[in-house]
């Protein structure tokens, strides 16, 4: 009947020790894995840690682990760095693909984490997310700005030889076809896209007659009702990129010169 009894409350031990697992799991310190949707993050770590010396880590090095983080951003893998019996030091790497500002929820699967008095696995074990261990991985805020110096030259009523304009655009791509997208009219020059390399870089050529004598900078927006880049973009504008459209030099006509006779006086002596 003791022994009986005894068996009987070891169990409650156990099961109430299972129950009461999530306890157990922690994530030390400050843990944030941040970067940027697109771009490739640097190794970030998040270390892992069981606070009862009865339970121990058993794993290897350098495994994946990214199937115990269930909210971890697609795009992410998780590996182990290393490890000791009650830590785990977890590197984050790879190239998020959406955004997340979530806690870091971690789901140790069944098999991982060793009760070292019957050496059995304690089943899956969940940490309670907290504020200091979370994502932070956000969208740059995209600009867009001139790729070289660009002069637009001419002559006020000459047909003006056609020339172009650089826009580099970053963080960002246009959805709607910008090929041959005419921009509104200025000053009788019409520009359009003429080419959008390979390097997100549009080609704005710059056609037509120009009506009066223009020296400023060129501004150029990007609207997103029509370009569908996600938002508008100001072109920001730069000294060496601007019109130079001068007056028509009318030539001065000289009127041939009128030779005028003189009378020298001659002197000499008698």
């Amino acid at each position: 009947m003791k022994k009986v009894l005894f068996c009987f409350l070891f169990s409650l031990l156990f099961l109430f020790r299972s129950v009461d697992a999530s306890v157990l799991l922690m994530i030390e310190a400050e843990g944030v894995v941040d970067g940027f949707v697109g771009e490739n993050i640097a190794s970030k770590t998040v270390l892992l840690s069981l606070s009862d010396e009865d339970y121990y880590f058993e794993i290897d090095d350098y495994e994946e682990i990214s199937d115990w983080f269930d909210n971890m951003p697609e795009g992410l893998e998780a590996y182990v760095a290393r490890h000791d019996d009650q830590h785990v030091l977890v590197s984050f790497e790879g190239t998020p693909l959406e955004t997340s500002e979530e806690l870091i929820s971690v789901n140790v699967p069944d098999g991982y984490i060793i009760d070292s008095n019957s050496e059995d696995s304690i089943g899956d074990l969940h940490n309670t997310p907290d504020e200091k261990a979370r994502y932070e991985i956000k969208v740059r805020e995209p600009y867009a700005e001139y790729e070289r110096s660009s002069i637009v030259s001419g002559t006020v009523g000459e047909v003006l030889t056609p020339q172009r304009v650089y826009v580099q655009l970053y963080h960002t791509t246009c959805e709607a076809s910008m090929m041959d997208h005419e921009f509104p009219s200025y000053n009788g020059l019409l520009p359009k896209v003429v080419e959008i390399r390979p390097d997100n870089v549009i080609v704005i050529e710059y056609t037509g007659v120009p009506e009066k004598e223009d020296d400023s900078l060129i501004h150029t927006i990007l609207l997103d009702e029509d370009l569908k880049c996600h938002q508008d973009l100001i072109v920001k504008d730069r000294e060496d990129v601007r019109f130079d459209i001068g007056k028509k030099e009318v030539p001065v006509i000289i009127p041939p010169s009128v030779k005028q006779s003189h009378e020298i006086p001659v002197t000499g002596i008698e």
